[in-house]
């Protein structure tokens, strides 16, 4: 830069004194410095610019890299706690409606309970009054499972024990059975012998997995 001044000032100076091969040489000379400074100036930008841009590059894909990872351990958690949440709300809504369903399976209890009692104080008034002389049995919380394989289930009065802790006497006569539900289902009771008769279950509403009953058991004389 200093030369090319000096000879650009030296040249201003003595133009009139130069002769046309020296002015041109001069000219020549400078046109080339400038150019070949104009080169050097393009490319060092040009190099700069694209180790900038690479560096630039670099950065943004090593970012993405971790954001990406850190992206996919966000999303597993948040589906953890959201499984963990919906696994809360369904133990929440179990347990409101165990919650409600106690005072129904109260009031259940307290109906069938209220039945037997009628139905002993029926039979007790029927034989003080020598309407009916027959004995009767209660024998309570039988059981038929809820499976789809099993329906019906065969019961012996020789298994059986009343309500006060009896044993079931030997019958000569088939007994008449009323079945009495402990759930909202219903009993039937089918194939009954001197030895002991078949509860079988019909349509029901409680999902349970034992239908609980009882039997009035009535000595056929």
């Amino acid at each position: 830069m200093i030369t090319i001044r000096r000879l650009k000032n030296d040249s201003n100076k003595s133009d009139k004194e130069l002769n046309d091969s020296k002015y041109y040489e001069l000219k020549y000379k400078t046109e080339y410095f400038v150019a070949v400074f104009s080169v050097i100036v393009a490319l060092a930008g040009l190099l700069g610019y694209n180790s900038l841009q690479s560096a630039k590059d670099e950065i943004k894909m090593d970012l993405l890299q971790k954001t990406k990872s850190l992206d996919s351990a966000l999303v597993q958690t948040d589906n953890r706690i959201k499984s963990k949440d919906s696994i809360l709300k369904i133990v929440e809504k179990k347990h409101d409606l165990l919650i409600k369903a106690i005072p129904v399976n109260e009031r259940k209890i307290d109906f069938l309970n209220y039945q037997i009692t009628s139905l002993e104080k029926m039979i007790n008034d029927l034989n003080s009054k020598n309407k009916i002389r027959q004995s009767f049995y209660i024998v309570k919380s039988l059981g038929l499972k809820n499976t789809d394989s099993v329906t019906s289930m065969k019961f012996s009065y020789a298994d059986l024990t009343t309500n006060i802790g009896d044993k079931l006497p030997k019958f000569d006569k088939p007994p008449f059975i009323v079945p009495i539900p402990e759930v909202f289902a219903n009993i039937e009771i089918h194939n009954v012998a001197i030895d002991g008769f078949t509860a079988t279950l019909g349509i029901y509403v409680d999902e349970v997995d034992t239908f609980k009953f009882s039997v009035l058991i009535i000595e056929n004389k």
